[in-house]
């Protein structure tokens, strides 16, 4: 006699179960995998037991409830060794890390300011120094990860952050372009000193009234990046706030170069820097609408300005002055201390794909601790300013600054008010 199972119904004259309802039908993909798992295995303890007639009746039974899609399946599956519990795994490859040691991963990702995956990689083992509230085997764990798994456990993450560069340039008139001569794009820069020049604008998405500007520079070949924001994009403030950044430089300036922007076209700035120094820089401008000429500065606004302070519109000396304390105290120290970077090296064209090659990830403080250009007692400062940072504390201190800017904004002073 066949035992029934529950939930089978079976025929008093035939001995078989009928065929179970389309709703509840094992094949289905609604039916739970380890109940199906279940039902096999008792379906097997019944095979081991019974004759060769009752046998056949079973493995009728497994097909039409279509747990098997063949006998021959079914057979192999009833004498297989072992199956007795629910071993069920999902397809695919077993997951490395933990949702804990995930959301760590997040955590610092945001706490250094969504850094790709291999700038993080390589800021893990400095950073994780000043994190002794984290487990320990988390931070190994961390540490083992390569740089496609985080991009992985980061993905869902980045969209939601994803943001949009908009441009506010002001071509300067076509008489003044005559004093600042063009770049060659293919110069080659293997020193220290040669920087680029860039305006990032903060006026919320509508460009009427007067808004504030951070005037970036970053060095070619360190990345050594510095920020001053100032209140509207005229050539006066421009060359000022310049002239601030280069005095907090721990390297020369030889060299600047520009996009063709109002504020940097003019002859403020060839009097600043170049008439009356002794030791004059050189000016330079990129080709028009040719954004890879300053590919530098490009990437340094996206990662050092709009990665603090987003899209919101600035418009108050008061937040002014306080992002200028940041740029100057916080973000910058942390930015060039702490921060690694990846230059391009190679690039290559193979058909229709790009393929290129960076080196490894090195902050910009370590590259001009490695350049032979620099002179042993700047080597020297700058090994004292960064044995006297901790990144956590400047991230702190970071933090709490940018709360009072947000409050700021919130504030009726800093919205245009509009008929």
């Amino acid at each position: 006699m066949i035992e029934p199972i529950i939930g089978c119904p079976i025929n008093k004259v035939t001995q078989k179960t009928d065929r179970l309802d389309p709703s509840t039908t094992l094949g289905d993909d609604n039916l739970d995998s380890r109940a199906k798992w279940q039902y096999k295995i008792k379906m097997k303890k019944r095979y081991e037991k019974a004759d060769r007639k009752e046998r056949t009746h079973l493995l009728d039974e497994l097909i039409k409830n279509e747990v098997f899609k063949s006998r021959k399946a079914a057979i192999t599956a009833m004498n297989m060794r072992g199956m007795t519990e629910y071993r069920y795994q999902e397809r695919g490859r077993k997951k490395e890390y933990t949702d804990i040691e995930a959301q760590y991963l997040i955590k610092f990702w945001r706490l250094t300011r969504r850094m790709n995956s291999k700038r993080l990689k390589a800021a893990m083992p400095k950073w994780f120094k000043s994190l002794p509230s984290w487990p320990e085997q988390v931070k190994k764990r961390l540490l083992k990860m390569a740089p496609s798994t985080i991009d992985v456990y980061l993905k869902e993450e980045r969209k939601k952050e994803s943001l949009k560069l908009r441009s506010q340039t002001t071509p300067p008139k076509k008489h003044i372009k005559q004093i600042i001569k063009l770049r060659d794009p293919n110069e080659i820069i293997d020193r220290p000193g040669f920087g680029q020049s860039d305006t990032v604008v903060h006026c919320g998405g509508y460009n009427w009234g007067h808004f504030a500007g951070s005037i970036t520079f970053t060095d070619i070949e360190s990345g050594w990046t510095e920020g001053q924001m100032i209140l509207g994009k005229e050539a006066g403030p421009t060359v000022e706030a310049l002239e601030d950044i280069e005095s907090r430089l721990p390297i020369e300036i030889y060299s600047l170069y520009f996009d063709n922007g109002s504020e940097f076209i003019n002859y403020e700035m060839v009097n600043a820097f170049r008439t009356r120094r002794k030791k004059p820089v050189e000016l330079k401008r990129s080709r028009e609408k040719r954004k890879n000429d300053q590919c530098y500065i490009e990437q340094k606004n996206n990662v050092f300005v709009r990665g603090l302070l987003g899209y919101e519109r600035i418009e108050t000396q008061a937040a002014v002055d306080l992002v200028n304390d940041i740029y100057r105290d916080d973000w910058s120290k942390l930015f060039n201390y702490f921060y690694p970077q990846m230059k391009l090296i190679e690039k290559d064209r193979y058909g229709a794909k790009q393929r290129k090659k960076y080196d490894k990830p090195k902050t910009p403080y370590h590259r001009l601790m490695l350049s032979k250009h620099v002179p042993k007692e700047i080597k020297k400062s700058l090994w004292r300013e960064m044995q006297s940072l901790d990144p956590i504390a400047l991230t702190q201190r970071l933090n709490q600054k940018m709360n009072l800017i947000k409050e700021m904004l919130k504030s009726t002073e800093n919205k245009v008010k509009v008929s």
